[in-house]
């Protein structure tokens, strides 16, 4: 896990990448990031890598956002994975149930 203390910490997608590479060349272990920000898709090309899965919640140039209740993206992907879903379909069908929340 990685932490960041303060309100103005911030990380950049190659330090992210230099973490991971680091974490998997010493475990062997495949990586699951998920980034729930606003413009997070640009970290995808960066990020991306042999034997890991980065999870965006929003496209390069979008703005991430949260409904009034406090529910973002992650809560519908975290809840599909619960329910036994497979990371591609927990994502697809977060999708689509947060873009027909957020649109109303």
């Amino acid at each position: 896990s990685i932490f960041l203390k303060g309100s103005y910490n911030q990380l950049s997608a190659y330090n992210l990448k230099t973490v991971l590479n680091e974490y998997q060349n010493e475990t062997g272990r495949g990586v699951i990031v998920v980034i729930d920000s606003c413009y997070s898709g640009k970290f995808v090309e960066i990020l991306k890598g042999s034997n890991r899965v980065i999870i965006s919640s929003s496209k390069p140039l979008e703005k991430a956002l949260m409904t009034s209740g406090g529910i973002s993206f992650t809560s519908y992907f975290i809840k599909n994975l619960q329910n036994k879903l497979s990371i591609e379909d927990s994502f697809s069908q977060a999708s689509l149930k947060y873009k027909s929340i957020v649109k109303n």
